[in-house]
């Protein structure tokens, strides 16, 4: 497992950014841990992404697989439609 800062974790998601645009994503945000950064060496990579009402679940799972092949460190995504019904 990789230990990344924040600011190395923030430049690979942007590094990413063009291959998530073409999957439909319109934003993403890094919350949780490395957010804040008092992350520990194997805290995982917490994100919220805008994605389209129609992507299917295989599509967000290839989200997270690139995600986690590029970084080599375990996440979570939560759509954000989903975080919105959550916090109110």
């Amino acid at each position: 497992m990789r230990d990344l800062s924040r600011e190395q974790l923030l430049a690979e998601l942007r590094a990413l950014k063009p291959e998530f645009e073409r999957r439909g994503v319109t934003r993403m945000a890094l919350f949780g841990s490395r957010a804040r950064g008092d992350n520990r060496p194997d805290s995982d990579v917490d994100l919220i992404v805008d994605i389209p009402p129609a992507m299917s679940l295989v599509g967000l799972a290839g989200i997270w697989a690139i995600i986690e092949d590029r970084l080599g460190l375990e996440s979570s995504i939560v759509p954000a439609r989903r975080a919105e019904r959550c916090s109110t």
